[in-house]
Formats: structure tokens, sequence, C-alpha cells
């Protein structure tokens, strides 16, 4: 029997099968290819949608445009933060989401990692704006900001800008590889806003700490981590640091990431509460 000619047929069988279920979609919906309407979309990351059936995608480099309810692509983001986000390898704008009230607040937020030039040089005399770091130490932030109600969401409120984590090299998420850095947003069904944070440690090989693809030894030289924590993946067993865990903020003003997982703060009241995976 010829196995590889029998593969083949499976497998075109299969993609027809597909590309023909594909084709069909019931009543009430329709396919658009959002990517190729608007140039500046090129690495969307997620996509989420607010209760009137708006959607919000997130790109890698920093932006975040509007999909509207007929499936047209706004050609100016409601979110532009381009010039802070280090977008190299897995790292960028990999984390967003709207506050579970945003039609009421109009809070967004956005978890990403911090551009190295951008956090040495922005202010200063000589600073560039399109200049920017690539494949060195860094550090992930999660930012709040707040859609303007009265532009329709279209814009941001200037000064809205509101750090919850990593404000400062020394208390951000460590970005000490080109992957495994800051992940998802995500709320709770009791107002808790979830973010992933990846262990900073390679994949390529084994990292037990000291690896050479990472950038450990700045680390320890930049103070994000200390050098207890350069074990590589075993950053993520361990109680003293944000690689390998998830935060959370029920106040939705400030981060905390503790021991566990992650954990609920109490508020009116309530007991805390630990969750371990």
């Amino acid at each position: 029997m010829n196995y590889k000619k029998l593969f083949f047929l499976f497998l075109f069988s299969f993609l027809f099968k597909f590309q023909s279920l594909s084709q069909l979609l019931s009543n009430g919906f329709y396919k658009v290819e959002v990517v190729n309407q608007n140039p500046a979309l090129k690495a969307a990351e997620g996509l989420t949608f607010d209760k009137n059936g708006r959607g919000y995608i997130w790109d890698k480099r920093g932006y975040v445009f509007i999909l509207e309810t007929n499936g047209t692509l706004n050609t100016t983001p409601l979110l532009d933060i381009k010039e802070e986000v280090a977008n190299f390898g897995d790292n960028g704008l990999n984390g967003f989401a709207l506050d579970p009230d945003f039609l009421t607040n109009g809070y967004i937020y956005a978890g990403y990692s911090v551009d190295r030039y951008y956090y040495d040089y922005f202010g200063l005399p000589g600073y560039d704006p399109d200049s920017s770091f690539i494949d060195t130490l860094s550090f992930g932030r999660i930012t709040r900001f707040k859609a303007d109600i009265s532009t329709n969401y279209t814009t941001i409120v200037p000064g809205s800008r509101t750090i919850l984590l990593g404000d400062s090299i020394h208390n951000g998420m460590p970005v000490l590889y080109f992957s495994h850095s800051n992940g998802n947003l995500v709320f709770g069904n009791d107002g808790s806003l979830l973010a992933a944070v990846g262990d900073a440690a390679a994949y390529t090989t084994l990292d037990t700490g000291s690896n050479s693809f990472t950038y450990w030894n700045q680390g320890l030289v930049d103070n994000v981590i200390e050098p207890k924590h350069n074990v590589g993946a075993w950053r993520a067993q361990m109680l003293t640091t944000l690689s390998g865990k998830y935060c959370d903020s029920i106040l939705k003003q400030a981060m905390v990431c503790p021991a566990t997982l992650f954990m609920i703060l109490p508020m009116h009241g309530r007991h805390s509460r630990a969750y371990i995976a």
C-alpha cells in the first residue's frame, strides 16, 4: 500500500471539506477580512468586544484599533503607545482588556513590554521618538487609559494614563528574553483584573540560570532580578518574583502579584482568596 499517496489523498479531502464548510455561514453572520483594510494593522494579537458589539483589536506593536459593528475597521487607532512598547520577538502589546463597566467609565487596560530606549531617554534632550532598543533587558508594565465617552470612545482622554504595575524597571515584570514575558489580561466575574506573566526564561535551551541566550547578567546589573532569581524557569516556583505568576487588582488602582499564582485582595469586608494552579 502506498501510504504516502494515501496520506496526501486524505489531507486533500480534509482541506477541501474544511474549505467548503468555512464558506457556509448561518443567517445573520458575515465574513470580512479586516487585516488588509488597514495597512497599519500588521501584528494583531487579539480581539475583544464591548457590550454593544463593537470590536477592539490590539496590535503587538502598540496599537488598539476599533472594529465597528458593520465590519469597518477605523483607520485611526483608539490607542497608540508604539513609542513606549518594546516590539521584538514575542514582546510587545500582548495584553488588552475592557473594563466590565467600559461603556460607563471608558477604562481600558494594556499589558506590554516597555521599550528600553523610551524608558531611559524619554523627556531628555535629543530624545528620538522613532528610536528603540531591541533584544535587550527590559520590563513589563500594565497601564490603564480612559476612552473619551464624548467622542464615542474613539479617542483617549488626555492625562488619563495610569500605571498600575511597572512604573519602574525595578518593580515591573522582568523581561530577560525575547519571549516568555508579559501575557494576556482578562477580567474575572467579580471585577478582578487578572494578568498572566511569563517566567522570563529561554525556551530554546534548558534554562536553569545564567543562560547565554537571556539577559540575566544585565538583569543583575540593573537590579531587575536578584542573584537568587537567576534560576531560569525555576523563577515560576519562587515566591519573591513576579515571573511565572498571575497578578490581580480588584480595586483596579494598583496590581499585586503575591506568593501564589494570584490573589484577590479583601474589599468591603470580604475575605482574601488565594488561588493555586
